[in-house]
C-alpha cells in the first residue's frame, strides 16, 4: 500500500472516447456561473470536458500552507481573501513517494494512485505530483447550481494506507455521479500522509495526528462556504474510503458533540480494528532526523531543524527505507507513521465509547469487497498470472471483513442506523487477471462511475450495476434515513441470519438482497459463510506484553490526602494479598472509615489492629463476606447502609482461584459455579446493591480487581458461546474443567460485565485493574505437594511474579488517581484489554446477552437493584 505510479494518458484517452455525453446543459451556463466567491477567495472553475452539465473546481485551498514552520503543526484557517483563484487545474497532492513492491495496488493496475505523467517505478523516490503545498480540495456541482439551490453535499476522504492518496486520481473522479443526478455536489480533498500527517516527533507529544485535524478543517471549511457553490451547509456526509475510511469513523468519536456532518459512509475500513502507532517514543521520527543531519537529543532542536529540510530530501529517505524494508531487507527493523492514541482524535477503544454515548448519534453506510486483499498482497514477482497467496488474501480479507461486523454489531447494540453492502462484481475491465476479483478499491469505480475509462468490453450487468449502487448512495445522501422506504433495510446482525445486506454484482445480478451471515458469518463462527476456510486464531498464552508489563517498574504508591472524610469498603483482605496491602497503602491517604472484608472475622481477629498500629486515628472495621453466597451479599448491603450511610469507594477484590488442576465444577448455594459466581456476578451484584450509598457521594469511585489472564482464554473453550441464545450457562454450567481455564473463564465474565456496567452508571467513575501475576494467598488451596516435573513452573513463577505490595499499586492508583471510567487500567496507567474475543462480533454479541441475563437475575434477588437499566 506504500506505493504510487504513473498513468497511462493515451489509454485513459482512449477510454474517454467511449463515454456518452449527457445532455448539453453547458448551453445555458453562462461565464458568471464558473465564478464562485467565498470568504477565502473567489474562484474560477470550468465544465467537465464530458460531462457539459457538470462544473467544477479543481483547486480550492481550505487551509494556509503546512510549509516551514507549519510543516508539522495544525492546520491554518485561511484569512479573508478576495483574491481571484484559477480553479481549472488540480492542485498538488500531499507528499508521498512511488513504490516497486509487486502488487497490483503498488504498480497501478488498480487504477488507485495519483497522476504522475512519465515518472519511473524507482523505488521509493517522491511522487514528481506531489507537494508541501498541498491543502486544497475540489468541487463538482450540476452546472446550474446556484447559492440558491441547497443541494446534498458528500465530503471524501480519499484511501491511500496512509501513505498515498489525494484528489487527482482518475477512477474517482465524481463527474459521471454528479452527471446522472443533476442533483448533488461532491467534495474531495486532500490532506496529509506518512511522516507529514503524522510524525510523532518527540517535540510534539500527542498533537501527532495532521491528518485528521486536516480533514475536519476541510469539512469546517465546506460547512462555511459550500453554500455559493449551490450546497446545503446541513446537508453533509462524510465518506472515505479505505485510510479515509477508518479516518471516516474516527471522526465520529473525536467531534461527536459537533460532528457538522448529518451523515457517514465507511467502505473498506472502520475505526475499530484500525493499527495505530507503537511507536511512543518518537523513534521513528529521530531515526529520520538523524539520517537528515538533525541528530539533537533535544526534541524541539530535533523538530527546528526537520523543518528545515527540504521535503523531497525527508520523502526520498523514507520511501527507500520503507520499499526497502518491503523488497530486499526484510529484517531491517520497520519505521512506519500513522495515526496515535492521544485520547482526543484517536483512542484505545471505541467499543467503549459506543456503549458510554461518546459517538456521533448518526446514521451509517458500511461497505466491503469481497476479495479486499487481493491488490494488497504480493504476488510471485515473475508470475503475475499465479496471483498473490490465496490463504494471504483471505486472512487479511477477513480482518476488514470481521472489523466492519464488530462495528455494526455495537452501532446495532446502542440503537444507531446501519446499512450494510458488500461489493461482489467481477468485471474483467476493472479487474483484468480473475484472482483480482471484487477487489479493495474496485467498488469506487462503480459508485463514481468511472468503469467507464478502464479499458476492456464494457456488459450491460456493469452499467446496471454502477448505476443502482450510485442511486444507492445518492438516496442515502439526499435523506439518510429513507433507505428502508427505497427497499434498503437497516441492517441489524443479530435478527434470522445475520441481518440483511445489499450485495452488488454477484451471480450475474445487479443487487440481492442476502443475509448477512453469508458474508460475515465466519466472524462469529457460523457455518455457511463466504469465508469459512480460515480458522479464527487462537490467543497466545502467555504474550509478550505480559512479560514487558511485569516488569515495568511501578511508581510508588500516592501520598497526601486524597481520602480525607471518605468511605471505603475493600472485599478480600486476608493478610499477604492484594487487598491488604492495598488497605495499607490507602490509609495512607487519611481516609474517614476504613471496611475490610473477610470470610470469617473469627479467623482474622488482628486485622484491624493491624492497620491501626500505624493509623491509629483511622476508623478501621472488619465485617464478614461470603461472595459465595447472594444471601452474605444482601445482608452486608444492608450492614454499609445502616452503619456507614455514604459511601466513596468500592474495592471490589476478593476472588477465587480453583488452581491448576483439572476437577469438577465447585457450586455455591445459589446453584453457580464458584469462580464466576465469586470473581464476576458477587462483585457487579454488591456494586449495585451499594449504588444508594455511592450515589450520596460527591466523587462515588468502582474498582473491581481483574486480571490480564481474561485475555488468555483458550479460543477451542469459547467455540459455541451464546449460540442457544444463552452465554451466562455457557460459562457457568456444570462440568469437568482444568481450574486455571475457568479461573481465566472467570476474568472474562467479569471483564464483560464490567463493559456494561461502566456506560449504565455513568455517575461512577468505575475502573477494571490488571495488578499483575503477583505473589499473595490466591493460591493457597493448591497442590503444593513437591515432584520435579513442578521446578520449571515453580522458578518461572519466582522469576515473574510481582509482591503483593507492588501489585496493589495499581489498585491504590486505580482508586485515588484515575478520573476517568476505564475498562483496563495496568502499569498504574490506563491500558486496553487485549482480549481478542472482546473484541470480535461474537464477543461484543455474547456481552450483551450475558449483560441482560445477570441483570434478570439481579432483580429476582434484590428487587430495584437494576432500576433504569437496559
Amino acid at each position: 500500500m506504500r506505493c504510487t505510479v504513473g498513468l497511462s494518458l493515451s489509454a485513459t484517452l482512449l477510454a474517454f472516447s467511449r463515454i456518452v455525453v449527457g445532455n448539453n446543459c453547458h448551453e445555458q451556463v453562462s461565464s458568471d456561473n464558473l465564478t464562485v466567491y467565498t470568504r477565502t477567495g473567489t474562484f474560477v472553475g470550468n465544465l467537465n470536458d464530458t460531462y457539459e452539465d457538470v462544473r467544477q473546481f479543481k483547486y480550492v485551498p481550505y487551509a494556509k500552507p503546512p510549509v516551514g514552520k507549519r510543516r508539522w503543526a495544525s492546520p491554518e484557517r485561511l484569512d479573508d481573501s478576495s483574491d481571484w483563484i484559477d480553479s481549472t487545474t488540480y492542485g498538488p497532492s500531499c507528499p508521498q513517494y512511488v513504490s516497486a513492491v509487486p502488487t497490483a495496488w503498488a504498480l497501478n493496475i488498480t487504477g488507485n494512485l495519483i497522476v504522475n505523467y512519465g515518472e519511473s517505478l524507482t523505488a521509493g523516490l517522491v511522487a514528481q505530483n506531489s507537494d508541501e503545498d498541498c491543502l486544497s480540495l475540489a468541487v463538482w456541482t450540476p452546472a446550474w447550481a446556484t447559492k440558491e439551490s441547497k443541494l446534498p453535499v458528500v465530503v471524501y476522504l480519499t484511501g491511500g494506507g496512509d501513505v498515498t492518496g489525494g484528489i487527482n486520481i482518475p477512477t474517482q473522479l465524481p463527474a459521471n455521479w454528479v452527471h446522472r443526478t443533476q442533483k448533488h455536489i461532491v467534495v474531495t480533498t486532500n490532506y496529509r500522509v506518512n511522516i507529514f500527517g503524522y510524525p510523532n516527533a518527540r517535540a510534539l507529544g500527542d498533537n501527532a495526528n495532521f491528518a485528521l485535524q486536516d480533514q475536519r478543517v476541510a469539512v469546517e471549511w465546506v460547512q462555511e462556504n459550500i453554500a455559493s457553490f449551490g450546497g446545503d451547509p446541513g446537508q453533509i456526509t462524510l465518506w472515505g474510503q479505505s485510510a479515509g475510511a477508518g479516518a471516516t469513523d474516527m471522526y465520529l468519536f473525536a467531534w461527536y458533540q459537533d460532528p457538522i456532518i448529518r451523515a457517514s459512509v465507511s467502505s473498506s475500513g472502520v475505526a475499530l480494528g484500525r493499527a495505530s502507532n507503537a511507536d511512543t517514543s518518537g523513534s521513528n521520527f529521530t531515526f529520520v532526523a538523524k539520517a537528515m543531519g538533525c541528530d539533537f537529543c533535544d526534541a524541539q532542536l530535533e523538530l527546528d531543524c526537520m523543518r528545515r529540510v527540504p521535503m523531497p530530501r525527508i520523502e526520498n529517505f523514507v520511501g527507500q527505507y520503507q520499499d526497502n524494508s518491503t523488497l530486499n531487507n526484510p529484517a531491517q527493523p520497520p519505521i512506519a507513521f500513522t495515526r496515535k492514541v492521544d485520547n482526543k482524535l484517536v483512542f484505545a477503544n471505541y467499543t467503549q465509547r459506543y456503549l458510554d454515548g461518546q459517538v456521533a448519534q448518526l446514521p451509517k453506510i458500511i461497505g466491503t469487497t469481497a476479495r479486499e486483499a487481493s491488490p494488497l498482497v504480493a504476488y510471485p514477482i515473475n508470475n503475475f498470472t499465479a496471483g498473490p497467496c490465496e490463504s494471504c488474501v483471505l486472512k487479511n480479507t477477513l480482518a476488514t471483513v470481521c472489523a466492519a461486523y464488530n462495528t455494526e454489531l455495537i452501532r446495532d447494540e446502542v440503537g444507531l442506523p446501519t446499512y450494510r453492502y458488500e461489493w461482489a462484481g467481477n468485471f474483467s475491465n476493472i479487474a483484468p487477471v480473475p484472482w483480482l476479483g471484487a477487489y479493495h478499491y474496485s467498488d469506487l469505480y462503480m459508485f463514481f462511475g468511472t468503469y467507464l475509462i478502464a479499458p476492456g468490453s464494457i456488459p450491460q450487468l456493469e452499467v446496471d450495476t454502477s448505476q443502482a449502487m450510485q442511486d444507492y448512495l445518492y438516496d442515502f445522501v439526499a435523506d439518510p434515513y429513507s433507505l428502508p422506504e427505497k427497499g434498503w433495510p437497516e441492517y441489524h446482525p443479530t435478527q434470522g441470519q445475520g441481518g440483511t445486506l445489499a450485495m452488488f454484482g454477484a451471480d450475474g445480478k445487479v443487487v440481492q438482497s442476502i443475509d448477512g451471515d453469508k458474508v460475515e458469518g465466519v466472524c462469529h463462527n457460523v457455518s455457511g459463510a463466504t469465508y469459512t476456510t480460515t480458522p479464527l486464531p487462537a490467543i497466545s498464552m502467555p504474550p509478550t506484553t505480559f512479560y514487558l508489563e511485569q516488569y515495568t517498574r511501578l511508581p510508588l504508591p500516592p501520598k497526601g490526602d486524597h481520602l480525607a472524610g471518605k468511605n471505603v469498603i475493600i472485599t478480600g483482605t486476608n493478610p499477604g494479598g492484594l487487598g491488604y496491602e492495598a488497605a495499607l497503602q490507602l490509609a495512607e491517604l487519611k481516609p474517614k472509615t476504613l471496611v475490610l472484608t473477610v470470610r470469617d472475622p473469627a479467623k482474622n481477629p488482628d486485622l484491624a489492629d493491624k492497620i491501626k498500629a500505624k493509623y491509629p486515628d483511622l476508623d478501621v472495621r472488619v465485617w464478614a463476606l461470603e461472595l459465595s453466597s447472594y444471601a452474605s451479599i444482601k445482608a452486608f448491603a444492608k450492614k454499609a447502609e445502616t452503619e456507614l450511610g455514604t459511601l466513596d469507594l468500592l474495592l471490589n477484590n476478593a476472588g477465587v482461584n480453583p488452581g491448576p488442576a483439572k476437577q469438577q465444577s465447585k457450586r455455591t448455594e445459589d446453584g453457580h459455579d464458584n469462580a464466576i459466581q465469586t470473581n464476576a456476578l458477587a462483585p457487579v451484584l454488591l456494586s449495585l446493591l451499594l449504588r444508594p450509598l455511592l450515589a450520596k457521594s460527591s466523587a462515588p469511585r468502582i474498582v473491581f480487581t481483574t486480571s490480564e489472564v481474561h485475555a488468555w482464554v483458550p479460543e477451542k473453550s469459547l467455540n459455541g458461546v451464546g449460540e442457544d441464545g444463552t452465554v451466562l450457562n455457557f460459562f457457568d454450567r456444570e462440568r469437568e474443567y482444568v481450574g486455571m481455564v475457568q479461573y481465566m473463564q472467570s476474568k472474562l465474565v467479569l471483564q464483560m460485565l464490567i463493559r456494561r456496567l461502566i456506560p449504565a452508571l455513568p455517575e461512577i467513575v468505575i475502573v477494571s485493574v490488571n495488578p499483575g501475576l503477583c505473589g499473595t494467598n490466591l493460591g493457597r488451596n493448591f497442590d503444593m505437594s513437591f515432584s520435579l516435573s513442578k521446578i520449571p513452573t515453580m522458578l518461572w513463577y519466582i522469576s515473574i511474579m510481582r509482591k503483593a505490595e507492588v501489585g496493589a499499586r495499581n489498585l491504590t492508583y486505580a482508586s485515588v488517581i484515575q478520573d476517568d471510567s476505564g475498562e483496563y487500567y495496568t502499569c498504574c496507567e490506563p491500558g486496553a484489554s487485549e482480549s481478542k474475543f472482546l473484541s470480535q462480533g461474537r464477543g461484543i454479541k455474547a456481552t450483551g446477552i450475558l449483560w441482560k441475563e445477570c441483570l434478570a437475575e439481579f432483580e429476582k434477588i434484590a428487587p430495584g437493584s437494576t432500576a433504569g437499566f437496559q
